[in-house]
């Protein structure tokens, strides 16, 4: 075993390999459930992983209008859950923003859009969108903006984030420094034991070499209280979907029984229906979390 730990629970007593894959093992906590790849690939390697390739499954070379439409029908819901607690000029930071779905939300709804990606291409789409001063390439630590040189926020967005960088708990810690008083953070990851997750067990189409870390409720819960963060709240977690993202998806992401299955469902659907989006729960986690002042 080694060095292999529970970053949550600081032991590895109770660290399990449940899978071997990627170059490495799929190790699981029994205590808060946490699963994490070990070792992670290089950067090197995930620099490869995160090109314009990485998002042909979105679909956005072909169909961009599509995609942004089922994106920012997502993102306005995960809005939705800070109705009460955000005002119109309030900063807020998408940490992965891809091409910025989510910051033309937050722009269209009065707030002040920030960004942070890791992929040079999506974040110069990003860029063309929103500018310099507010899109920043590269690591979540490194990060400044001409626009906000104090780096305060009233809400930190992490969609389908998490799962990928090397240190969760590091990164929800600067997360809860960025956050002014009584800000808020919200989070979307894939879900342990979610239906999906279930369903495809070991195949899960989730389990992906730049996926290093993949979270319970439980698990989440624990390493936000420990990084600053109270109230944690987890919340339905439905997604806009159509049929042609979901055929794409399972095409990239191959699945021995689930994708011929798809594929042949959307063969047969006119495309006029294909392209309907609709809200799915499928295997994701929402969770909403407060920044802790007594901290």
């Amino acid at each position: 075993m080694g060095d292999v730990t529970c970053i949550i629970c600081g032991q590895g007593d109770e660290v399990v390999s449940t899978s071997s894959r990627f170059g490495g093992n799929i190790y699981e906590c029994k205590r808060c459930k946490l699963q994490f790849l070990f070792p992670q690939p290089s950067d090197e390697r995930l620099t490869e992983i995160y090109s314009k390739e990485y998002f042909h499954t979105w679909g956005i070379d072909d169909h961009e209008g599509n995609v942004r439409r089922l994106k920012k029908k997502t993102f306005s819901m995960r809005f939705g859950l800070l109705k009460d607690k955000l005002k119109k000029g309030d900063k807020v930071l998408d940490c992965g923003c891809a091409t910025g779905y989510l910051l033309e939300v937050a722009k269209e709804s009065g707030y002040q859009p920030f960004g942070v990606d890791l992929s040079a291409f999506a974040a110069s789409e990003s860029i063309r969108k929103f500018g310099n001063s507010k899109i920043y390439c590269g690591q979540l630590e490194d990060a400044s903006f001409a626009d906000n040189p104090s780096r305060k926020f009233e809400a930190v967005f992490m969609m389908d984030y998490i799962e990928h960088v090397r240190d969760p708990k590091k990164i929800l810690s600067l997360a809860s420094k960025l956050l002014n008083e009584n800000g808020n953070i919200v989070l979307s990851t894939p879900k342990l034991n979610s239906l999906s997750h279930s369903l495809m067990g070991e195949k899960w189409s989730h389990y992906k070499e730049e996926h290093l870390y993949y979270f319970s409720f439980l698990a989440m819960k624990k390493i936000l209280e420990q990084t600053g963060f109270t109230d944690v709240r987890e919340y339905p977690a439905y997604k806009y979907l159509s049929l042609d993202y979901i055929n794409g998806h399972f095409d990239t992401y191959k699945h021995s029984f689930f994708t011929p299955i798809i594929n042949l469902g959307w063969k047969l659907t006119p495309a006029s229906i294909s392209r309907i989006p609709l809200p799915v729960m499928l295997g994701d986690l929402v969770v909403v979390a407060t920044k802790n002042n007594n901290r």
